[in-house]
């Protein structure tokens, strides 16, 4: 297309995503994650990751292609299905959206989302909830279900009642 016509401006394409892409280049500079195809977690002692990690896998719904614990910055846990795997890329996609969407931090959502190690065709679906300012709960599934959301939003307030909170100095 530039070839043809390198005049063109392809930012109407596209579509509102320059605070996203903006977002990207700005942790690429600061984070070598994205050229090592890697990304941050959280330090935290191997007992309370455990603990965290337990947390979550009582939690977790079958359908469920993975769940995490996560700030925008880092990882605090993550669990996946048996013999499904989750590529760094797709996890920094999602910590990407996070950190350049105010909107998606500040309430619950339920949104399609594109993860091409999980479904390079199509689409998933990401739940997304912050307990706390800092601290949230993404879990991805490929389920269309209409009661998915209203499973998630239950288990999601059950983890919140049961992780360690800020006077066991896990967070």
């Amino acid at each position: 297309m530039l070839e043809k016509r390198p005049s063109f401006d392809p930012r109407t394409m596209m579509g509102g995503t320059a605070n996203a892409l903006i977002v990207s280049i700005k942790n690429a500079i600061k984070s070598p994650g994205p050229f090592l195809h890697s990304f941050m977690s959280h330090q935290l002692n191997t007992s309370a990751r455990s603990q965290v990690t337990s947390i979550l896998k009582e939690h977790n719904l079958p359908d469920n292609l993975f769940m995490m614990l996560l700030s925008p910055f880092g990882l605090f846990s993550l669990i996946k299905q048996k013999k499904r795997e989750v590529y760094p890329d797709d996890i920094l996609v999602l910590m990407n959206m996070l950190h350049s969407s105010q909107a998606l931090r500040a309430s619950e959502s339920w949104t399609p989302v594109c993860l091409p190690g999980v479904s390079p065709d199509g689409f998933v679906f990401a739940y997304i909830y912050f307990f706390t300012k800092n601290i949230g709960l993404v879990a991805v599934t490929d389920s269309t279900s209409s009661d998915m959301f209203d499973s998630l939003k239950l288990k999601s307030q059950n983890i919140f009642k049961v992780l360690p909170g800020s006077e066991n100095k896990i967070f």
